[in-house]
Parts: C-alpha cells; structure tokens; sequence
C-alpha cells in the first residue's frame, strides 16, 4: 500500500497524518508489522490523543473481512476516490479560468493537460518487476545491428559514438545562426526517411514548406540551391532534380510547418501519426520559436524542453531538437559549450544528448583575410558532442557544402 498510495490521497486529515507519521515510517523500518509494533509507533508520533486503542478497534471493525492480503484491493479503491476528487477540483480550476476572459484559450488548454498528468497513477502505467525490466534491456541489446541500438544518423562516426538516435531521448542540436543546424537536421532526415523508408516527422517553424522542400531537393540532388530557386539549372542539373523529387516524394517524411504550436499541439500531432503509421523520429526546428508556459522567457522555455522530454518518453520516439546558442562563443572566436544554450538552463538538464555544430568559418564571414589565411577550415566543421548521459562525449569532423546546405562526414 505504501507503494501505491500517497498523502494527498486520504480526504480526511487524521488518517493522512496516521499514515504520514505511523504506518510509513513503520513500513520503511519494518514491511511486516504487528499491532504491539502498530501502538509502538503511534506511541512514538504525535497522535497517541487521537489514536487509541478503542479507536483503532473501531477503524478495523468497519471493514467486513480485515486481511492483509486485501490491501492492495483497498489502496486501488482509495485510489480511484482520491483521482475522482482530483478530477472535482480540476473541473472547478477550469471553470474559473475559462470565465477568465484575461486567460488565453491556449494557456488553458495546456494548464488542463499538465494538471492530467497525475491522473495516470491508478493504471500505474510504466510500472514493471526487474525480470522484465533485464528481458527488455537484453531484447535491446540484441536489436543492437552493429553497434547501434536506435535510429541511424546516416553520418558513421555519429553513430558509433551514440548507437543511433535512442528511442526515449531528447537530443539538443545548437548552434549559432546561420551555421548549418537545420541543413544537418534535414540531412538526418533525408537518410532515415528516405534512405531507411522510417517514417519521419518534421516541425518546420522557421522555415515554410516550400522552402524546406526546395533545400531538400539541392541538397539531396548536390545542385546549386540559388540556381534552382531562380531557376537556371542545366539540363543534366534538372535531371538530378528530377531524380530527386521522386525520392523524397514517395518518402514517409511529413512536414508541419505551423507557427506558434505549443507543445501540447505537438505531441497531438505526433501522437496521432505514430498511431496510424509509426514514427521513427521527430524533429523541431527549432524550439526558441515554440510557445510556451510560464511568467517569462525563461520559465516557457522550460516547460517547452520539459515538454519534448515529456513527448520521446511517452511516444518513445527519439525527439531531435534544434536550440540556439547564446553569442559567448562568437564573442569570444572558440568553439561553443553546452552552457551556452539559450534562455534556460533546462535545456541542458532535460536533453539526454548535447550536439553542438561549430563552423570557424561561420565566424569570420566577410573576413577576406581569415579566408586567405584559413583555406583548409573555410568548409570544416566540428559536431561536439558536449553532452551524452549514457556514453562518451566526442567530436565528429564534418565537411560543409554551402551550395547545396549539405554536410558529410570527413574522412
């Protein structure tokens, strides 16, 4: 029962107290207890007054078959009653705050989804004995092809560092402006939905579907992007186009390029294609641009980071999340670090993998002598993994083609 139940689920505030200070701290010393050890326990708290002998004889008498063997039974029924006056209080928070006309729709509905949260611990949902937990882990183990155990990046030294993109995990991709997060973003996407066939999900909020569509084509058929947008390709540069559009079209790739979504929004979304056809991973592009909760900047991009986290758990899904970096390292010519992730420290404490996109040259566009004194870094770039829970942190070497928004691994 003490596995089960919680203080706020007693109504009455003597027994919450009993348990509090009586029955919890007498399971925690003892699992198997008896009445002499009981009145012990009562002796030793503040409710010997309230408690008594008589009293507890008159608790026991009114269940009709006392049993130790039926508490588990008893704790569900608790259970349930303390999730129905939950759902009474809900119901009236939410009706006061709908006639809130100060109180947009949307914070509503995202206060309405965060208080359900807690409504889940009578199915006890995520719950599971040890035999199973090692069955699982050793089942993943030996899904393991090669050293990797979730989604493929398609770039070979990423992979081996992570095992893949792991169902479950949120993984952070950031970077300052215009260094290349969503060309790399978008080229994971081109190997695991087209080269894979997994389905793939992408929320586009800084880019519109055109565009998207239109960097996937250059980048996937290594044509000039300007020239295709403006269209003056070559007859052999259309072919490749032509070629191209044929693959990303019978893709299992969709795009959301909504703006403003809320996570809440997001994980609907994403629920519901994982439900018709399966999702192997979804990414945001990127999370600055999301509306979140909260008194100010800070605060929403935190509920937004705990957010995602929250939607790869449940969907068990690996979430890609693109973040900007603050100008600490511009400022200071260096490669980035994991601190400088922008407008909330949450960021780093709820992504399972910190993937920072470092381009030297980036910071010396314009700079004509750094380009003639750096020749061999103009198209260089570092993936540094500045953060990884479960395995090491690295860096993978990358080369930049800012023709077609495209990266490769060095060799």
């Amino acid at each position: 029962m003490v596995q089960i139940l919680r203080p706020e689920d007693f109504s009455d505030e003597e027994n919450r107290a009993l348990w509090e200070q009586v029955i919890v701290p007498l399971w925690e010393s003892s699992p198997v207890a008896d009445a002499h050890q009981l009145l012990a326990q009562i002796a030793a708290s503040d409710l010997t007054n309230v408690f008594t002998v008589p009293r507890l004889h008159e608790i026991i008498g009114r269940v009709s078959t006392p049993s130790p063997f039926h508490a588990e039974w008893y704790a569900r029924l608790m259970l349930e009653d303390s999730a129905r006056r939950r759902a009474l209080r809900l119901a009236d928070a939410v009706t006061r705050r709908a006639h809130d006309r100060t109180e947009k729709a949307g914070d509503l509905v995202a206060f309405i989804i965060e208080e359900a949260r807690g409504f889940d611990r009578e199915v006890v949902g995520g719950t599971a004995g040890m035999a199973d937990v090692m069955h699982e882990a050793l089942e993943a183990r030996q899904r393991a092809a090669d050293g990797i155990s979730g989604v493929p990046t398609g770039f070979a030294k990423l992979d081996e560092l992570l095992g893949g993109l792991q169902p479950g995990e949120l993984i952070l991709l950031a970077a300052r402006p215009s260094v290349g997060k969503s060309a790399l973003a978008m080229g994971i996407v081109d190997y695991v939905g087209i080269v894979l066939a997994r389905p793939v999900i992408v929320f586009s909020l800084e880019m519109s579907k055109i565009m998207l569509g239109q960097r996937m084509i250059s980048a996937r058929a290594k044509v000039d992007g300007f020239k295709f947008k403006t269209n003056q390709l070559t007859p052999h540069e259309i072919e490749l186009c032509t070629r191209a559009v044929g693959e990303i079209s019978s893709a299992p790739i969709i795009v959301c390029d909504r703006t403003n979504l809320r996570i809440h929004e997001m994980t609907a979304i994403a629920r519901r294609f994982a439900k018709e056809q399966g999702i192997a991973l979804i990414v945001v592009d990127y999370l600055q641009l999301m509306e979140g909760v909260g008194d100010n900047r800070q605060e929403q991009v935190a509920s937004i980071s705990r957010g995602l986290k929250a939607m790869s758990r449940e969907l068990n899904i690996p979430v890609l999340a693109l973040s900007q970096l603050n100008r600490v390292s511009e400022a200071a010519e260096r490669a980035p670090r994991i601190s400088e992730l922008r407008e909330s420290g949450a960021l780093e404490q709820d992504s399972d993998v910190v993937l920072l996109l470092h381009r030297e040259a980036a910071m010396h566009k314009g700079d004509e002598k750094w380009a003639a004194a750096h020749a061999e870094d103009l198209f260089r770039a570092d993936l540094i993994i500045g953060k990884q829970r479960n395995g090491p942190c690295d860096k993978v070497g990358l080369v930049w083609f800012p023709n077609y928004t495209r990266f490769e691994q060095a060799f």
